[in-house]
């Protein structure tokens, strides 16, 4: 009976990790920091794949691919150690992350998750691997509450970023 039970434990619990990921995305566990990007539009494909899955507003969708480039180019210049341009991309970090708050947060939103659910969510699938939480730890000491920006327009997200870096 014990031995039944066990079984069925674990049989739930793999049920369970299944049901976790639920898009059936294989992640990207690469030793890269900045992930395996087959189409080269600064986004990791694990990430594209599960955004465009998960995001079926055409704003919503822009607004986080839009997050997804500037972190992409924030790893970079980490991993070039170039303060300049992380502290310029963290401030359009703080823009992008304010516009997608504007987004999942109004009344009128699509998706069933709000802002911050969403940014975890995302943060959680970016530092997929301890080279990326460790990556992500040292650009967010950069990060300061001082910094000056622009607020999000009701047009945010209309429109994908283009990064020169």
């Amino acid at each position: 009976m014990k031995s039944i039970f066990i079984i069925l434990t674990l049989l739930n619990f793999s049920m369970a990790n299944d049901l976790i990921n639920t898009t059936g995305i294989k992640e990207d566990k690469s030793e890269r920091l900045q992930g395996i990007d087959k189409n080269e539009n600064r986004i990791r494909d694990d990430i594209e794949a599960d955004l465009k899955k998960t995001y079926s507003n055409k704003r919503e969708l822009t607004a986080m691919i839009n997050l997804a480039k500037i972190d992409d180019v924030l790893f970079q210049a980490n991993e070039m150690m170039d303060i300049e341009a992380i502290d310029k991309f963290l401030i359009e970090r703080k823009k992008a992350i304010l516009c997608i708050k504007l987004l999942l947060n109004s009344p009128n939103r699509s998706s069933f998750r709000n802002g911050d659910f969403s940014i975890n969510r995302y943060e959680n699938k970016l530092q997929n691997t301890e080279e990326r939480k460790i990556a992500f730890e040292r650009i967010k000491e950069h990060y300061s509450e001082d910094i000056i920006y622009d607020n999000p327009t009701e047009d945010c997200g209309d429109k994908e970023i283009n990064i020169n870096y």
